[in-house]
């Protein structure tokens, strides 16, 4: 019940989730979601407390792992992002789940990109290029990440890989229909409408 009645009732909820810990203090998924109610009442330290035992039941928990990316970036504290984003490279190697990590770099390149760090956002995704190398999500952050830096040309070349990748029509990218669409700003579709022309 807990996860379901978190937004709208934040107190029964922490209040649920804090039993099921005490039923079963290795559930991950109760720990998770008790940091995002923590995070949202103001108290972050009980928060972080959370997801740092959800990393230490699950050592491949991505999702936490972001969530205190998101954290320390959300309160300004650069250090402290900076030193999960560390944690998680680290711990990224060890993971015997290819997909995950490939997702993890891509996590990585996220929160880089939002400290401004595109050139070291660029190698977290060829990280994830490497381990999966066919996924559309590749060249759609290549472009995102050479749009911001102004490469117009690379923008190009990756939506065409991308268009390339996922469209066997190419209405179907248009249409959002493979879930590209949603996560990229009007510029961004501007130029992979154009590199469907290509």
């Amino acid at each position: 019940r807990g996860i379901i009645f978190y937004d709208s009732h934040p107190s029964e909820a922490t209040a649920d989730l804090t039993r099921a810990i005490e039923l079963d203090s290795r559930n991950e998924s109760a720990h998770y979601y008790r940091s995002s109610i923590l995070a949202t009442a103001g108290r972050w330290k009980d928060a972080v407390a959370d997801l740092e035992r959800a990393i230490e039941i699950n050592p491949e928990d991505l999702r936490a792992y972001t969530a205190l990316v998101q954290l320390f970036t959300q309160r300004g504290e650069a250090e402290g992002t900076r030193m999960w984003l560390r944690r998680l490279q680290e711990a990224t190697a060890g993971w015997t789940d290819a997909g995950q990590r490939a997702e993890a770099h891509l996590a990585i390149a996220d929160s880089l990109r939002d400290l401004g760090e595109v050139d070291a956002a660029l190698l977290e995704v060829d990280q994830a290029a490497h381990i999966d190398p066919h996924s559309w999500k590749i060249p759609a952050w290549r472009a995102k990440l050479h749009l911001q830096r102004g490469e117009d040309g690379a923008v190009s070349d990756e939506c065409a890989v991308l268009a390339r990748q996922t469209v066997t029509e190419p209405w179907q990218l248009r249409e959002g229909r493979y879930g590209i669409l949603p996560m990229i700003t009007w510029q961004e579709r501007n130029l992979f409408h154009e590199a469907l022309r290509l």
